[in-house]
Parts: C-alpha cells; structure tokens; sequence
C-alpha cells in the first residue's frame, strides 16, 4: 500500500498567512483605538471641576455634594472616569441621592450651562411635612412621648420629626405599606386614597368640625378624633363626596344639630359607616 502525503497549496498558506496579518493588524487597530479613547477621556479638560447644589432648605448642601463628588470619582470599567463630563452618571447621581435622602421629592442634574459643562447642577425639590404617623397604634397612657415622623401630601414618611408642644400637624395612626427600615420610605396609603383621605379631613375641618388625629384600623375603617371631643367613623369605601354630603345633612337637622350647638364638648362618636344612615351619641 503506498501513502500519499499531501501538503497545503501554497495558495492556501498565503490565505492563511494574509488572515493572520489582518488579526494583528485589526487588534492593533482596536487597541491603539481604545487607548487613545480612553486617554482623551482621561484628559483633565474634560473633567467636571465642581457640583452645585440647588433648592436645599433642611438638607444639607453639603452632604448632597459630597455624596455626588464620590460617585464622579469612580470609574467604568476601572479605566475610565465618570467625572468626564461627556459620560457623567446622570442618572445614578439623581438616583443614589434620592435613595440616601427621603425627604427629596424630585431631582434633575444637568450642566450648568453649554458654556460650562464641566460644572453640574443638582437641582432638589424637598417633601414638605403636612402630617405626623406616631405608630401603628395610639399609647393612651405613657410618659415618653411617642416617636413621630413627617409624612407629606402623598402619604409618604421621609423623615423623622422633634417632638410638638403644640399640634401643629395631624397625627395619622396605623400600620404602613411597603414599611422600609426605621419606618422611613414606607406610605400610609395609596396616593388615590390618601388623597381621599385628605380631602375628607379639609372638608370636615370647613364644617367646623377640626381634628387632631386620625386612627386606620385593621378593617379598612378610620377614626377621625376632634379637637373638642369625639369623633367621625368613616370608611373611604363608600367615597368621599358621599361621606361629606351624609355628614352635612346630618349637621343641618336636629338632634345632632342643637346637640352639637348646646353641648359640643359631650359628643362622643358621629358614625359615616351605613351609607344614608347617620348614627351618633352624646353623653
């Protein structure tokens, strides 16, 4: 038997030879591509030399500014700085400080103009306090006063409150949605029904009935206690309008109309809760 042995053409060696070539030369390509990159990148020209921070009141300027340099002195990919300001982390600075601090309710970051883009603007709007939650449930006797936190418009809790000699805000009592450490970033409701809520607890106010607090139950029903005594049972299910407008006609005729004009202070509940049906006691 006789073995032929066979040799690549010298065509085939040459294909070979050239695609090789073209590989390094591709890699070379890309390489010096890349480096070049990144040294521009890398050129100081291009790098953001100050953080403004607008529209503070309680946070502090500061923090907020520091908390940004530190991320714009990180980089992509171990190469590349982010404080360039072609490829600044927008988007993660607005984020990173609206995780860090609760009580920022919008944020934008952008240069500070075409002119100087090497200066960024951190613009901040803050929560604005318009309730108290003191816990889950109202302490009746107790000589520490309870621990307390600001909730805005929303429903939001996004900061811890000092204590009030006075009442100042109305304290909301009850368990919280999506309840996050130390209670802050957690919602006392939904915004459709803490809006609902709201509205309710203005317009009782318009009648002359003020409140002081406000108690969620575990049934979906809610007591709203009046600053001279008693309170309002109601329940959000059956809409707020309806609410208010059982609430009115009950207070425009008699009993509870002259009760409450004769001996407002003996009023112990007024009861929302049976549709058309107005229940109410006095002592």
């Amino acid at each position: 038997m006789v073995s032929i042995l066979k040799f690549p053409s010298r065509a085939k060696r040459k294909r070979r030879i050239e695609f090789i070539k073209k590989s390094i030369l591709f890699l070379i390509i890309v390489l010096v591509f890349f480096g070049g990159a990144t040294f521009v990148l890398r050129y100081d020209k291009l790098s953001i030399v100050d953080v403004e921070i607008t529209g503070t009141d309680v946070l502090n300027p500061e923090e907020l500014k520091n908390l940004a340099i530190n991320i714009l002195e990180e980089k992509y990919f171990y190469l590349i700085p982010k404080k360039n300001f072609l490829l600044y982390p927008r988007s993660g600075i607005e984020n990173s400080l609206s995780s860090s601090f609760k009580r920022i309710s919008k944020i934008s970051v952008g240069y500070k103009s075409l002119k100087t883009p090497r200066i960024i603007v951190v613009k901040i709007e803050e929560r604005m306090p318009a309730y108290l939650w003191c816990g889950e449930s109202k302490l009746v006797e107790t000589r520490k006063p309870p621990e307390c936190y600001f909730v805005d418009r929303d429903g939001y809790v996004f900061d811890k409150a000092p204590t009030f000699s006075e009442n100042v805000f109305i304290i909301l009592y009850g368990n919280l949605m999506d309840e996050e450490d130390a209670s802050i970033g957690g919602v006392f409701l939904s915004r459709d029904d803490f809006a609902s809520l709201s509205k309710f607890i203005y317009r009782t106010s318009s009648l002359g009935l003020i409140s002081t607090s406000l108690i969620k139950k575990d049934d979906g029903d809610y007591d709203l206690e009046l600053a001279r005594a008693g309170k309002i049972s109601f329940s959000l299910k059956d809409g707020t309008e309806k609410n208010i407008s059982n609430l009115e006609s009950a207070l425009g005729t008699d009993p509870l109309k002259t009760n409450l004009a004769t001996k407002p202070d003996a009023l112990e509940y007024i009861d929302l809760r049976f549709g058309n049906k107005i229940f109410f006691k006095f002592r």
